[in-house]
C-alpha cells in the first residue's frame, strides 16, 4: 500500500487531477452516509466525494463554473448513478442536479473523458434521449417524484443547458486522487496486487515511484474497512 507524502488536498501537489477510480461493488443497495473519507461538507458514494450547493439553481454552465471555482468538477462517469440518486432524494427530496456530460452530435459524452453515454443505456428515462442531443443539451440526474413512479431506475434526463427553473442545482465531485489511487481522509493510497513483497521491497517500490509507505493516520480503521470491502 502506498500514498503521497503530502496530503492530496494540498494545493501545491503536482499529482494529476483525475477523479477517484471506482472500486466498490455496483450492486450495493445500502444508503451511503457522510464519513471521514470525504472533506467536511461532502458525502461519499462508492469511492467518490460529492457536494451539492442548494443556495440557488443554476444553468449547466453556471454549475460547471461553480465547481471549477472551488477546484472541483461536475460529476463524472459513475456506476453508482442510482445509489447517488437515492441518497439525494433521501437527503434533499425533490432535487435535480447537473452531471458533467453534454450532447455531442447524436449522443451524450462525459466532458472530462470524452466517453459516450449509449443512447440505449438503462439509465435514461423511458423514451429518452429521444433525439434531444446537440451541444445545447446537458445531462441531469433526476429525483424520483411520486408521480414518476415508473422511472425508479432511470435517473438520466437530457435538458437544455441554459435551464435554471425547476430545481436545477450544482453538484460537484471532489477530484482528490489521481487514477489508480483511492482516498481516505486527506491522503491518497495505492495498493499493488501484482505480487507480495517484504517490507524493504515494499519500501523500495514506493520510493521508486516517489511515494512512501503509509505513515501515522487517525483513519486506520476506515482504511482497513475499505481494504477489506474492496480487496477481501
Amino acid at each position: 500500500m502506498y500514498y503521497f507524502s503530502k496530503p492530496a488536498i494540498t494545493t501545491t501537489t503536482t499529482a494529476p487531477t483525475s477523479t477517484i477510480p471506482m472500486t466498490t461493488s455496483t450492486t450495493s443497495t445500502t444508503t451511503p452516509t457522510p464519513n471521514k473519507r470525504c472533506p467536511d461538507g461532502f458525502f461519499n458514494i462508492g469511492s467518490k466525494c460529492y457536494k451539492i450547493y442548494t443556495d440557488t439553481t443554476r444553468s449547466w454552465e453556471a454549475a460547471k463554473s461553480k465547481c471549477e471555482a472551488e477546484d472541483l468538477v461536475l460529476p463524472t462517469k459513475t456506476d453508482d448513478a442510482n445509489i447517488l440518486r437515492k441518497y439525494i432524494v433521501d437527503t434533499y427530496g425533490d432535487m435535480w442536479v447537473w452531471m458533467g456530460a453534454r450532447g455531442v452530435g447524436t449522443e451524450f459524452q462525459w466532458v472530462r473523458s470524452g466517453d459516450a453515454i449509449s443512447n440505449t443505456s438503462p439509465l435514461w428515462w423511458n423514451g429518452q434521449p429521444n433525439g434531444n442531443t446537440g451541444t445545447d443539451r446537458c445531462l441531469l440526474l433526476t429525483s424520483n417524484k411520486p408521480d414518476w413512479a415508473n422511472q425508479p431506475t432511470h435517473p438520466y434526463y437530457p435538458l437544455k443547458c441554459s435551464r435554471t427553473d425547476g430545481g436545477r442545482h450544482a453538484m460537484c465531485e471532489y477530484k482528490r486522487c489521481p487514477d489508480g489511487f483511492f482516498n481516505i481522509g486527506s491522503k491518497c493510497y495505492k495498493i499493488y496486487t501484482d505480487t507480495t513483497r517484504s517490507w524493504e521491497a515494499a519500501k523500495s517500490k514506493c520510493e521508486a515511484e516517489d511515494l512512501v509507505l503509509p505513515t501515522k493516520t487517525d483513519d486506520a480503521n476506515i482504511l482497513r474497512k475499505y481494504i477489506v470491502d474492496t480487496y477481501g
